[in-house]
């Protein structure tokens, strides 16, 4: 179990990298595509959207069994890599990279039921824990080595850098991993059933706007650190404190709970939102900002899943789904805000937009009856 638990960690580590890997190399996509760079933010838009819509409709795969959806999910991800460092123009990379998120979306959901299901119960939340740790290695170690390799050659060879990591995921599930088997038939409008709970439904609003305000600086960071602070380097420490948000929020969730776990994250975020400015050409700044920003952009993640399966525990693998819909659709719209700002303004008016948008989904975050902290 142990190695089939690993081959599914890896697979989440090449699922986290691809999903960020080019906020880092914005520039030189743009550049290579003859395209600005808001323009060129439209292949970030275009993957978390894809990711974002997809992800409710997947609960239909759970009609297969688990491996070969997983071996499915991997391989598109593997194919839409390679076509995206093979694309010759800025349509066809867009293309390639909604392909990518198809595999991501189909992936990650049946990846974390697998892992539960073929674990004995008093190992479930150390099967989790090695799940979420792929991702939280992707942030800390494999987006800073993907704008490595992208700045020694060419992006691209980032992107080839994720296909091999996907190709040896694909290979390891495929040797180690058990499946679990099909079950009955499930219509996609299943995944939609929670929203009939306004909590829900308010909770994932407020999760929307909270990770587009969370990562609208993020989209663009090649903007903000392009002076005396390496790229690379910072975007290490935001994946060092995202690692550190990623494995410490269970255990923060039970201390203090959801809500005020969400609200301390938040204001942690809007403390580096505001020292941002200075810390552009401060390395030492950059590095302490960097940290916390990370840590608060992933803390919030399992209080809110907490919340929503507290809510309604029979819906809960749909809630988790919905959950992963809100905030990749909070992402693409990051990405989003982050274009018409460097288009209409400029980098300056990242930081305060952020932080509006974290304030707007506080002030969003109020129970409509008696509910879980």
């Amino acid at each position: 179990m142990r190695a089939g638990l690993l081959a599914l960690g890896l697979g989440t580590f090449a699922v986290g990298t691809d999903s960020f890997v080019l906020v880092g190399m914005l520039p030189q996509v743009a550049g290579s595509l003859h395209v600005s760079v808001p323009a060129g933010g439209q292949v970030i838009i275009a993957y978390a959207l894809a990711h974002a819509l997809l992800s409710p409709a997947v609960v239909a795969a759970l009609r297969w069994p688990s491996r070969p959806v997983l071996l499915t999910g991997l391989g598109l991800l593997v194919l839409g890599n390679l076509l995206t460092g093979l694309a010759p123009g800025f349509g066809a990379v867009v293309a390639c990279r909604i392909l990518a998120a198809l595999g991501g979306a189909l992936f990650l959901p049946i990846c974390t039921v697998t892992a539960v299901s073929t674990a004995p119960p008093p190992l479930r939340g150390r099967a989790l824990t090695v799940v979420r740790g792929g991702s939280a290695a992707a942030a800390a170690l494999g987006i800073p080595l993907g704008v490595v390799l992208a700045r020694l050659a060419d992006w691209r060879l980032a992107m080839y850098f994720v296909a091999g990591v996907g190709l040896l995921a694909t290979l390891a599930i495929a040797r180690y991993t058990p499946g679990i088997p099909a079950t009955a038939p499930i219509h996609p409008a299943r995944g939609l059933a929670p929203l009939a709970d306004p909590r829900i439904g308010r909770s994932l609003l407020m999760t929307t706007l909270l990770f587009c305000g969370l990562f609208t600086p993020y989209s663009y960071a090649s903007g903000l650190f392009h002076r005396g602070a390496p790229l690379a380097l910072v975007l290490a420490c935001w994946g060092a404190g995202a690692l550190a948000g990623l494995l410490t929020s269970a255990r923060l969730t039970d201390v203090l709970g959801s809500r005020r776990l969400i609200h301390l994250a938040a204001l942690l975020s809007l403390t580096a939102l505001a020292l941002t400015p200075w810390s552009a050409d401060r390395l030492p700044l950059a590095l302490a900002t960097a940290l916390a920003w990370g840590f608060a952009a992933t803390v919030p993640l399992i209080p809110i899943q907490h919340r929503l399966i507290a809510y309604n525990p029979a819906a809960a693998p749909f809630s988790i789904l919905l959950t992963s819909t809100a905030t990749y659709l909070g992402l693409a719209l990051s990405a989003t805000t982050g274009a018409l700002l460097l288009t209409f303004a400029s980098t300056h008016y990242l930081g305060p937009t952020a932080a509006a948008l974290i304030l707007l989904a506080l002030a969003l975050d109020h129970p409509l009856r008696a509910s879980p902290a």
